[in-house]
């Protein structure tokens, strides 16, 4: 799901992810390096429950009839549970939709290659963090974006040398995975935004947690609930760095 989008798309970025921490600020603890626990991911957002936040957003409801015959269920059913299984997952569709908040997650994964370990800030660096970086969902013929805002000062894993020896292990080919959870905030209605020859509808979102995991996605070696006084501190950090 990971794209890049093009320049047109950096220079929106720009004006629109302020970044608004002061390098002054106080820091709470809340990088949790692990170093490597068996442990479950949660599962990633569905391209459904993405449309259906934009329509939620937008003050709009599907038709969910329709939704529903779009779905794996619906298209397996034998032609004398077709109906029934419409019912059923039009049902499913519309209590997703109407259970819908801003508080719950958007949870994205992505595989990454972290910088080498700097032993003088003691920690990585994640170069795939850029300020375009964007996760395409495409749900019936419609393409949504969703933005993790101001993400480029999220480069920064400070991490412990003795977590960080650990890491390579459970790499393969030098990568792992990263899992974003996102809390979305605003719903560009007005028109999509074209994306990597794509037209695609914007979500915004802040970034509420980012883990890193192993390449298999079974070993949990970092978590960082990031707040505005710890993103200050990395950011310090990750301008010394560059």
């Amino acid at each position: 799901m990971r794209k890049r989008a093009k320049a047109a798309f950096v220079a929106l970025c720009i004006t629109i992810f302020t970044w608004t921490g002061s390098p002054g600020a106080s820091v709470a603890a809340v990088d949790i390096p692990i170093g490597g626990v068996a442990a479950q991911q949660d599962p990633v957002t569905e391209p459904s429950y993405i449309a259906s936040l934009f329509l939620k957003i937008s003050g709009k409801q599907p038709d969910f009839n329709i939704w529903a015959q779009e779905t794996p269920a619906y298209k397996k059913a034998a032609p004398e549970e077709k109906l029934i299984m419409l019912e059923t997952k039009a049902a499913e569709l519309e209590s997703v939709y109407n259970l819908i908040t801003l508080v719950d997650p958007i949870i994205v994964t992505m595989n990454v290659r972290l910088s080498d370990y700097n032993k003088t800030y003691k920690g990585f660096s994640i170069d795939s963090f850029t300020p375009n970086l964007f996760f395409s969902f495409k749900w019936l013929d419609q393409n949504y974006a969703v933005v993790p805002n101001a993400i480029a000062d999220r480069q920064w894993l400070p991490v412990p040398k003795e977590y960080a020896d650990n890491f390579p292990y459970h790499f393969r080919g030098g990568e792992g995975q990263i899992q974003i959870k996102l809390l979305p905030n605003y719903a560009d209605t007005k028109a999509p935004m074209m994306l990597e020859g794509k037209d695609h509808w914007l979500i915004l979102a802040d970034v509420s947690e980012i883990s890193l995991w192993s390449w298999d996605g079974r070993q949990l070696l970092w978590r960082s609930r990031g707040k505005a006084d710890d993103q200050a501190r990395d950011k310090k950090i990750l301008d010394l760095y560059r």
